[in-house]
């Protein structure tokens, strides 16, 4: 296929879209523009297909590694995250132990206060109690 500037600037865009996401399309585009002028002074320019496999070896070599240490660096905080919030529940369960204490002991109190003050014993008297003599059964 020979290479005219029609035929440069139709191809990228088709095969650009379909194959490439936004930033990857918009680095194409300016490697195209930078590729045509290189065409009008260079007869050697690259190729779109030679600038995409550059881009893309390119890409591969950025997000491998940045991929593997922001992945590596989200799992740090995460686990740090993680410790934290254990160490945030072990301090939020031992304040509410310490507080069901003092309240149950303050109900204790209050209850043993109003059993005191309510609680009364009935008040002696002296009670004489006369005995009756029962009746000789009659035969029937």
């Amino acid at each position: 296929m020979e290479r005219t500037h029609a035929n440069f600037e139709v191809i990228p865009q088709l095969k650009l879209h379909r194959l490439a996401n936004d930033k990857t399309t918009d680095d194409l585009r300016h490697l195209s523009l930078q590729g045509e002028e290189e065409e009008r002074s260079n007869a050697d320019a690259p190729t779109v297909n030679e600038v995409a496999n550059r881009i893309r070896q390119y890409e591969d070599s950025l997000s491998c590694p940045l991929t593997v240490a922001a992945v590596e660096n989200m799992t740090n905080k995460m686990e740090k995250m993680a410790a934290q919030t254990q160490k945030m529940i072990e301090k939020t369960d031992e304040k509410n132990e310490k507080l069901l204490e003092k309240v149950l002991d303050k109900l204790f109190d209050k209850l043993s206060r109003m059993e005191e003050r309510f609680h009364s014993s009935p008040a002696w008297t002296h009670v004489t109690a006369i005995r009756r003599r029962r009746c000789p059964m009659r035969p029937t």
